[in-house]
């Protein structure tokens, strides 16, 4: 086996641990296990191994309405979901990649685990998507990948964006899934989509920023 391929396993288990995740926190009650300090949205997890700075903030009660975060051995999966029916953010931190397997074809690598994160949305929200924009980049220094897809609108609702990035803190991995809903075709919206500029975007990179691992 390559070690591309070893490298594409580790981070495809890390999307399985995400999709099994999301099942758990979908079906759980509603609460935060993790610390977190509403007025400024700053979380930190219950076994005190990172911290991050949320995009939403306000009274308690309104957020631990709309977090749900799921702790297990592999790692975190936090669910926020600001307003009902108005998209989610979703972050995971996993434990994953080993020393000699860390710095193999990162972008080769994380396009596989987009591809299925990808599938899981098809099959979440039954509709395909077409794939907008993809890029790699830096974050803080760390290696990182971004892609957004489009899912059409229906006669029954309007096109929904996925925003997805994954980024390797070297011995952690942190993803992000970002979905906003539109009541209708928007081209200035989609343009803002595209380009980072849209509200969205934003919280999701300043959230990917302030991750810090202890």
């Amino acid at each position: 086996m390559t070690m591309i391929r070893k490298f594409s396993k580790l981070l495809a288990l890390c999307a399985i641990f995400f999709a099994a995740n999301t099942v758990n926190a979908e079906n759980s009650t509603k609460g935060i296990v993790g610390d977190i300090i509403p007025e400024t949205g700053e979380y930190t997890a219950i076994d005190q191994s990172f911290s991050v700075t949320l995009p939403i903030k306000g009274t308690r009660r309104y957020v631990v309405n709309a977090i749900t975060d799921t702790v297990t051995t592999r790692g975190t999966l936090i669910s926020i979901e600001p307003k009902k029916n108005a998209g989610t953010y979703r972050l995971e931190t996993s434990n994953a990649v080993a020393t000699e397997e860390r710095n193999v074809a990162f972008p080769e690598a994380s396009a596989k685990t987009f591809d299925w994160y990808r599938r899981l949305a098809v099959r979440s929200y039954r509709g395909n998507l077409i794939e907008l924009v993809s890029q790699s980049f830096e974050l803080n220094g760390y290696k990182a990948a971004s892609v957004i897809y489009k899912q059409l609108s229906t006669s029954k609702s309007g096109p929904r964006f996925h925003l997805f990035y994954l980024v390797d803190y070297n011995d952690k991995l942190a993803f992000v899934w970002t979905d906003i809903p539109l009541e209708k075709d928007d081209l200035n919206l989609e343009e803002k989509i595209i380009n980072g500029s849209a509200v969205q975007s934003k919280k999701s990179i300043a959230m990917l920023r302030s991750l810090h691992f202890n």
